[in-house]
């Protein structure tokens, strides 16, 4: 996913005066020199407008988990299952359950 807080603004300079000034900005990260003649002068965002819902992902998991819970318990469990529920989360942290049946005896 594009990172908006990684975008910078890049200023060509080839002026000494110019190169002054662009470098007083607060907003001034780094400079390259691009050849004898020009500058590159790298500026961070003043403002970052942030136009794309980060919170969607994290929504949907959530989401999903409550699905997964509704299902174990309002269907299997309440109506023919009596096992137990293994909860693993994966490194990704994403939640699976695991129904294990009980042993039958005889």
């Amino acid at each position: 996913m594009e990172s908006i807080r990684k975008r910078v603004n890049v200023e060509l300079v080839n002026n000494q005066k110019h190169i002054k000034k662009a470098l007083a900005k607060p907003t001034a990260k780094n400079i390259t020199y691009v050849n004898d003649d020009i500058v590159m002068v790298q500026f961070a965002k003043k403002a970052i407008m942030q136009t794309k819902p980060m919170y969607t992902g994290f929504i949907v998991l959530e989401l999903s988990k409550v699905l997964m819970y509704d299902f174990y318990y309002n269907h299997i469990q309440g109506r023919w299952w009596r096992g137990t529920v293994v909860e693993r989360r994966s490194l990704a942290g994403e939640l699976s359950l695991y129904c294990a049946r009980p042993a039958a005896d005889g």
